[in-house]
């Protein structure tokens, strides 16, 4: 898949201790960076958005897979989604 480097580039900044990963904590702080006033309730679900189904993190994939997926307004994502729950 095709993507922007630019939203490889966001990652490396919000996985600070460069895990390929991005925890509550990093996305945490991330948004207090961007100075995004998100309660605690509201990044959770940020990140439950982001993330797999049933993990409390974002993978490097996934995290370019959804920026790239809403930035290009793909409907494959979903598609895929459904092809993973069947």
């Amino acid at each position: 898949m095709k993507h922007n480097h630019t939203i490889e580039k966001c990652f490396d900044l919000i996985d600070d201790d460069g895990s390929q990963t991005i925890s509550l904590t990093e996305l945490k702080q991330a948004l207090i960076r961007f100075e995004l006033d998100l309660s605690d309730k509201q990044v959770q679900i940020f990140l439950e958005r982001l993330s797999m189904p049933g993990e409390n993190w974002i993978s490097r994939e996934a995290f370019i897979k959804r920026f790239w997926s809403a930035y290009t307004y793909d409907d494959t994502l979903g598609k895929d989604e459904q092809a993973e729950t069947n």
